[in-house]
């Protein structure tokens, strides 16, 4: 079977494309608008309003996805979604994933009816689209192993948000200057705009990586730091999963305690969270295994 991909978000699709290979099937990904994350895509169509260019690459687009047999639609469709009448016509099996901001409060698109299947990558999307929760997977080759070891008393904390209102970003910057004041060592650093490889690097350079305080459930970023062994603080609720998430718990109300908790941790037990966490990683492997 050829399946295309179209979209880079997260570096999911690069991820499953590679499953796909495994799997004996010819896979690709298609990019069709910027990203500054630079994942992993094997064509770039940029379609970005009406100019000539768009035109000539919405025909490319178009006839690269009829070439394959399932086109698996990661976020928006570029051509407004015209594109899915076109493959549903032409025999085509389309597969809609959403990730987020793309259907997280919003009303489904008609057109989208007409796919063949529905993803989320979240459990909490299923209240908004009727979708089957396939949990994020990683390209394991593209993370670099953790190499960094917490010495003396300083603490290195990350934070790399996509969108900082939607993380929650504000609460953990007022939660870290706290503990500075109150004379914590820390070293923290929020960076944005980073290609992926870039925040691969600083993940692995990290004690502790904080992905997001408000939306419930874990994203990739949070993933590759568990492969990694890295702890992680993150806001996830339990009613949501059914296998304990080892993740260090923490909302915006909480942040700062939390943070204070993690600083007066010793470095076995930081190791020790880093070490659940890859088994938590395993687990999430065979659980993608049993849904797509």
């Amino acid at each position: 079977m050829k399946i295309n991909h179209i979209g880079v978000i997260a570096g999911v699709p690069s991820a499953l494309s590679d499953i796909d290979k495994k799997r004996g099937h010819e896979s690709k990904v298609i990019q069709t608008y910027p990203h500054p994350f630079k994942f992993n895509r094997d064509e770039f169509f940029l379609i970005d309003g009406f100019n000539f260019h768009s035109a000539v690459n919405s025909c490319r687009y178009l006839c690269e996805c009829t070439k394959a047999d399932r086109i698996h639609i990661h976020e928006k469709a570029p051509l407004k979604g015209i594109e899915i009448l076109i493959f549903k016509l032409l025999g085509k099996e389309v597969i809609f994933h959403y990730h987020g901001t793309d259907i997280r409060g919003k009303r489904q698109p008609f057109l989208h009816k007409l796919a063949d299947k529905k993803y989320v990558s979240t459990p909490d999307l299923m209240k908004y689209v009727d979708a089957v929760w396939v949990p994020n997977l990683l390209n394991d080759k593209e993370i670099p192993p953790k190499n960094r070891q917490r010495t003396g008393e300083k603490i290195k904390l990350l934070h790399i948000p996509s969108n900082p209102a939607v993380k929650g970003s504000e609460f953990i910057d007022s939660a870290v200057k706290r503990l500075q004041e109150e004379g914590y060592e820390i070293e923290y650093s929020m960076v944005q705009n980073i290609s992926h490889e870039e925040a691969l690097k600083l993940m692995s350079q990290c004690d502790v990586y904080i992905d997001q305080l408000l939306l419930g459930t874990y994203g990739v970023s949070s993933l590759e730091c568990a492969f990694m062994g890295v702890p992680v603080v993150c806001y996830v609720n339990p009613e949501l999963y059914e296998i304990k998430i080892p993740f260090i718990n923490a909302d915006k109300n909480s942040i700062y305690d939390t943070l204070k908790t993690v600083c007066n941790m010793t470095n076995e037990e930081l190791y020790n969270i880093g070490e659940n966490e890859k088994t938590f990683y395993e687990k999430v492997k065979r659980q993608f295994d049993t849904t797509y």
